[in-house]
């Protein structure tokens, strides 16, 4: 029996993050996102502690994405994505 894969859904602040990347970072994020499905089978990833929600953050080198996970509906939600310099100021 496999794994039910995860839907993905987008916050409007991270599609127009998403869109103002560069092609190639885009392209390498696409693809990180894309492995999200297999939650929680995905390396680079870590809860963050600090929001109260189960809201974790995947490493893609210099670049994060930010996303909450809800296990019962099998559903992730991209809340952020960007450098890891600005990153942590969003969720401010």
């Amino acid at each position: 029996m496999g794994t039910l894969s995860y839907d993905i859904y987008y916050s409007e602040h991270a599609l127009k993050e998403f869109e103002n990347l560069d092609n190639s970072i885009r392209h390498r994020i696409k693809k990180a996102i894309e492995k999200l499905r297999q939650f929680p089978n995905v390396s680079n990833i870590k809860r963050l502690k600090y929001t109260g929600h189960e809201d974790y953050r995947l490493k893609i080198g210099d670049y994060r994405i930010i996303f909450r996970v809800n296990e019962e509906k099998k559903e992730i939600y991209i809340l952020a994505l960007g450098h890891r310099k600005d990153i942590y100021d969003l969720l401010e």
